[in-house]
């Protein structure tokens, strides 16, 4: 039926009304004037059907399209499994997910294909991060290599806890 876009890294324009924001959001989108404040955005889709958002679920959800990951959820997910999600901090406030993918896929058994999700914390307001996250990993065996990462040093700069 409709998409809506949320969290959209905008790199600013004018507007006949001046301070507002939301007016500059939807200008910058409708204008592909992106930001660099991080590199993904959040879509909202809503279908004309059940059928479809289980379908587009099964079929797309962590799905790369051009060099990003996508990640395709229910509007009322599953609660996260605690025993396969690993606590991230100590992270750069403008990591990348894909460059935090990369990071972990190397000693993960499978690589990437252990990474069911990636949930970056960040600023509503700014989108620049809060230095935490949280990795949904496919089983317990990938949780005990990622944990092997404690206090490991990222981009020679900082000490990731994990």
């Amino acid at each position: 039926q409709f998409v809506r876009l949320r969290s959209v890294p905008i790199a600013g324009t004018k507007v006949d009304d001046a301070g507002n924001q939301n007016l500059v959001r939807k200008v910058c989108v409708n204008s592909d004037k992106f930001g660099t404040q991080k590199g993904s955005l959040n879509a909202y889709v809503v279908f004309v059907n059940a059928d479809s958002v289980r379908s587009a679920v099964m079929q797309a959800n962590n799905r790369i399209i051009g060099d990003r990951h996508i990640r395709v959820d229910f509007s009322n997910p599953t609660l996260f499994d605690p025993k396969r999600t690993v606590f991230l901090g100590g992270l750069p406030l403008y990591i990348d997910e894909e460059e935090l993918r990369d990071y972990f896929g190397k000693v993960l058994p499978n690589g990437q294909a252990d990474i069911e999700s990636v949930r970056l914390i960040r600023n509503p307001d700014t989108l620049i991060g809060k230095g935490i996250g949280y990795l949904l990993l496919s089983d317990k065996d990938a949780v005990m290599r990622a944990l092997t990462l404690h206090q490991s040093v990222y981009k020679k700069r900082w000490t990731m806890r994990v």
